[in-house]
């Protein structure tokens, strides 16, 4: 999941390694998803001074979102070169979280629950949503790899969005027609985690299908 919006990107096209992801993905929704992008990370802000302003931005996003036919937002964390590393992505992703925490109470609780619950799902400023990490740390060909040197990037897509899409997780032939592209591409995931709804746990793929779940939390 993820058209962009583009009266939201910088004339510098600060984004367009997200697009070109985007336009390649073997997912049928991301080409056409309408989204809006974080303002552009400036490390003259630092790693608060950054979120702080993602944090702003995400709460327009929701005030904004469902009457503008909005499918996500999307936050670029610049790393350096700990974004090829798998280990500081995951902790680089459970910062920036935590750090949009620091800016909503509804946030904060969430990050409190039970995340191995299937009731338990992110929420910021009382919309929920289902999280996507891509990062340059993961080996090609991999679903959540992408070509973007420095840089971690989260996918942020509100829960109605999937009826945007007209999505109908009962429709299994859909589900396994993707499943099935993104195979035939060498880029396998593990479904039977993904059917267990942990939605946690799918926040983050591990390198390897075979690998345990990624508890980014920890």
């Amino acid at each position: 999941m993820m058209m962009a919006d583009r009266t939201m990107k910088p004339p510098d096209s600060a984004f367009a390694e997200f697009e070109s992801m985007r336009a390649s993905t073997y997912c049928p929704f991301a080409k056409g998803a309408n989204i809006r992008f974080s303002p552009p990370w400036k490390n003259s802000l630092g790693f608060d001074g950054n979120v702080a302003a993602h944090a702003a931005a995400l709460a327009d996003f929701v005030v904004e979102g469902q009457r503008s036919h909005l499918h996500g937002f999307v936050s670029q964390i610049t790393l350096g070169e700990d974004a090829c590393d798998f280990d500081h992505v995951r902790k680089a992703f459970r910062a920036f979280l935590h750090g949009l925490a620091r800016h909503d109470d509804d946030c904060c609780n969430a990050l409190k629950d039970d995340k191995m619950s299937t009731d338990w799902q992110f929420s910021f400023r009382g919309m929920r949503m289902f999280l996507n990490v891509f990062a340059p740390c993961y080996p090609q060909p991999h679903s959540k790899f992408i070509d973007s040197p420095g840089s971690l990037w989260v996918f942020l897509q509100p829960e109605y969005s999937f009826d945007l899409c007209g999505i109908d997780p009962s429709k299994t032939a859909a589900k396994d027609a993707i499943r099935a592209s993104f195979r035939n591409a060498g880029m396998n995931y593990d479904g039977g985690q993904i059917d267990k709804r942990i939605e946690a746990l799918l926040y983050m793929f591990p390198m390897r299908p075979t690998d345990e779940p990624v508890r980014w939390w920890d």
